[in-house]
């Protein structure tokens, strides 16, 4: 489960505890423009998130420390990497449907 967020930092630990009951996987702030805009434009959109915190345990990757922060690196290389294999594979799907 999602949330689309429109505030920086602006989480409080009864907001964190009420969104943790519902399991709340994920808060971010783009998601709701993207889909928006593909809707009305009658696009696909998907959403593909590198995880940088958590906000239950108060653990954040934004430190960059002595060798940068590649945890944060890492997981937008890897979020990256999803989303381009995942446009190569819808495309490839919907060349193989016109030809066929």
């Amino acid at each position: 489960v999602n949330a689309c967020d429109d505030a920086f930092y602006a989480e409080t630990p009864e907001w964190i505890e009420k969104l943790t009951r519902y399991n709340l996987l994920n808060i971010e702030m783009e998601s709701s423009a993207i889909f928006t805009v593909a809707h009305l434009r009658k696009l696909k959109a998907a959403m593909v998130c590198g995880v940088s915190g958590n906000l239950v345990a108060a653990d954040y990757d934004y430190d960059q420390g002595e060798h940068g922060n590649t945890r944060l690196v890492n997981a937008w290389e890897n979020a990256i990497q999803i989303a381009l294999e995942a446009i190569v594979r819808n495309h490839s799907d919907s060349t193989a449907n016109l030809v066929g």
